[in-house]
């Protein structure tokens, strides 16, 4: 018998909660999860009413939480409530409401995920879609190549354990210095690699993240918090890969992917984006 998985969705914007709503749908039926923790990252009002009513067949929890941490802060705020039910072993599957909406995802993508994730011939592995950087990045002492991007991940229980139950680690925030200049924003213990990579991503708007910006005083404290979330997301990576955890990257085969170009007309339509744009 398969240990049962749980997901832990994040919403941080009203205007997303149909898209989080649809992305819910997919997931469970596609990964037989039943049980499902929203946490409410902006005091989005009424939202367990309204998941309760589009989501009635499954098990909803919605946890209030006030944005700390950002996304890692409320993925371990999620993981938090389920240990406290005290459930026994179960897989885990955490992802945010910019599924489908900033990234592309149909049920394509969703099957080719939780095949990757269950047939998974490993005690412990994280699943998902698998980013690559041509030089080792360094946080302290560890270091990577590659890392999970944090909108949809698959944790086996034996990986959870080896993590020590821990999503977010507040500690590394100190590591983003209060400065409003380029040049010192990352304190020494971010690797050279991975200092100028964040600043290609956030501050370059040719070829970096979408919301990319040359930093002023104006929108440093915005930056230093998405700086924030991105060492959140390859510091857990590079602790997985520490603790002897299988990183699987889900892969599309010739035939989903044929249907998803099929699809993509559509979305074009219906997004206006049409593209996965990266992180949020």
């Amino acid at each position: 018998m398969r240990t049962a998985t749980h997901l832990i969705m994040v919403v941080y914007y009203d205007t997303y909660i149909e898209n989080m709503v649809s992305t819910i749908k997919k997931l469970c039926y596609i990964g037989g999860i039943s049980d499902v923790v929203i946490v409410n990252n902006n005091n989005i009002s009424g939202l367990l009413a309204v998941a309760q009513k589009k989501l009635s067949v499954l098990n909803i929890d919605v946890v209030e939480h006030d944005n700390s941490g950002a996304e890692f802060g409320a993925y371990q705020a999620g993981l938090n409530h389920l240990i406290g039910k005290d459930l026994g072993q179960f897989n885990l599957v955490i992802a945010n409401e910019t599924l489908g909406k900033h990234y592309m995802f149909f049920n394509q993508h969703a099957s080719a995920f939780f095949k990757s994730f269950y047939q998974a011939r490993h005690g412990a592995v994280a699943c998902g879609f698998v980013a690559y950087a041509e030089k080792r990045l360094r946080i302290g002492e560890l270091y990577s190549s590659r890392w999970l991007q944090s909108n949809l991940i698959g944790l086996s229980y034996s990986a959870i354990e080896r993590l020590d139950f821990q999503l977010y680690n507040e500690s590394l925030n100190k590591l983003v210095l209060s400065s409003s200049a380029e040049r010192d924003m990352f304190d020494v213990e971010i690797g050279r690699e991975l200092a100028d990579r964040l600043r290609d991503w956030l501050f370059r708007p040719v070829g970096g993240w979408y919301g990319a910006s040359p930093l002023n005083k104006g929108n440093a404290n915005f930056f230093r918090n998405k700086a924030r979330s991105i060492i959140q997301e390859m510091h857990l990576s590079m602790r997985l890969e520490d603790r002897d955890v299988a990183i699987v990257h889900y892969r599309i085969t010739f035939l989903q992917r044929l249907i998803i170009r099929l699809k993509l007309p559509f979305y074009f339509f219906v997004t206006s984006r049409g593209r996965n744009i990266g992180r949020r």
